[in-house]
């Protein structure tokens, strides 16, 4: 009579045990599928166990990170939406006006018109791009490189545009150097930085790139033009996305500047712009990167 009337008892206590310890795991999973791509916000239990806890905090991870992309997506949409309104209804009113028209030199205007409106879409769409990209490198792998040959194949690459802009290039400095550094992401920051010097400086302008040694063994890179300096203003806010100090003479997004600098720290390099330089004129753009270990 005793373990007839025990056993129920025992039966309900192992009941309400088990439901009181996977109350927390009923309550995770009620949270997450409340969850979507409006709302992910973080998941927190209100009576959290030694076991859950790094399950819970990975998913808050995942969760961020999912996030950050999402914004960043967004934002890449609603950037590309209003960079490129304005320049395709300027193309579109050229093309019309092409078509219209029956001077041929206006034609010929209105067409040269419409060719430096596809090259500054296709230089925004780039951008934008690039941009994409860069964001979403997290944890990139870091081999040595020569930083010498890859400032070399960026000049070579850049140097049509300055022929087109009467300006001279240089390359100065050692004759090999190693720094560690992404294939791919390493020569967009170079071509960046001569590419923006290229079409800032201005016509006959001088470009000067530098790679040396300097203490502990770390690695200097300098793009220098002798240009128009840049005003404090545009150097304070240089780096900042979507910034164009000069929209007068640039065609971008505002975004190369911003790109060099996130690449620069996914190398964990520092990165600096002075100006003047020299005589009131002349910027000069430096990258340090760290010693690569022997």
């Amino acid at each position: 009579m005793p373990q007839l009337i025990l056993i129920p008892i025992l039966i309900l206590l192992i009941i309400v045990l088990i439901n009181r310890s996977f109350r927390p795991i009923s309550e995770l999973r009620a949270m997450i599928a409340d969850r979507s791509i409006n709302n992910l916000e973080r998941v927190v239990v209100s009576h959290p166990t030694t076991e859950l806890d790094p399950l819970v905090n990975q998913l808050n991870f995942l969760f961020a990170e999912v996030e950050n992309a999402w914004r960043r997506e967004k934002r890449l949409i609603r950037t590309a939406a209003h960079e490129l309104k304005t320049p395709l209804a300027v193309l579109r009113l050229d093309t019309e006006n092409a078509l219209m028209t029956l001077d041929e030199s206006q034609r010929q205007d209105d067409l040269k018109r419409i060719l430096a409106g596809i090259e500054r879409t296709d230089r925004v769409i780039q951008q934008l791009l690039m941009l994409s990209r860069v964001e979403q490198q997290k944890g990139i792998l870091l081999t040595p490189l020569d930083a010498v040959e890859l400032a070399r194949e960026s000049i070579a690459n850049l140097v049509p545009m300055a022929l087109k802009n009467k300006q001279t290039i240089s390359l100065s400095g050692e004759d090999s150097l190693a720094v560690k550094g992404h294939q791919v992401m390493l020569p967009i920051l170079m071509t960046n930085l001569i590419d923006n010097a290229i079409r800032y400086a201005g016509e006959g302008a001088q470009i000067d790139v530098e790679v040396t040694r300097v203490s502990e063994g770390k690695v200097l890179l300098t793009v220098t033009d002798s240009g128009e300096a840049m005003r404090e203003e545009v150097r304070n806010r240089l780096f900042e996305k979507f910034y164009r100090g000069n929209s007068e003479k640039g065609d971008g997004a505002g975004l190369g500047m911003s790109i060099v600098k996130d690449i620069a720290d996914l190398h964990g390099a520092i990165i600096g712009v002075d100006a003047p330089v020299e005589n009131d004129k002349g910027n000069r753009f430096s990258v340090l990167f760290p010693a690569v270990e022997a």
